[in-house]
């Protein structure tokens, strides 16, 4: 859970896919958006999975979501490939990006 003042804001994971780990965050409301809380939460996790040895990590996000792909890009992700989805319609494709240790 990310929390702010005992709130809670929003939540990430980290989960194991092989031999990669997915994260996946989400900071639910509009207002803490762009507050760097999300940026905060990734950082901590990257330093958690370290500890754990773990050094390859990946996420997927909208291509259009800017503001959450500047803070992947400023915790040391990197763009990789658009990842097609044509049975989803509500979300048809991702930018993958990837973080490698």
């Amino acid at each position: 859970m990310i929390t702010l003042s005992d709130k809670v804001i929003g939540h990430i994971s980290l989960s194991k896919k092989r031999t990669w780990h997915e994260t996946q965050i989400i900071i639910g409301d509009k207002k803490y958006w762009g507050k760097g809380y999300g940026t905060e939460a990734i950082k901590l996790l990257i330093k958690y999975a370290h500890k754990l040895k773990i050094s390859k990590i990946f996420l997927e996000v909208r291509p259009d979501n800017i503001r959450a792909i500047k803070s992947y890009e400023k915790c040391g992700f990197k763009r990789k490939r658009i990842i097609k989805y044509s049975e989803n319609k509500h979300l048809p494709e991702t930018l993958r990006m990837e973080l490698k240790k």
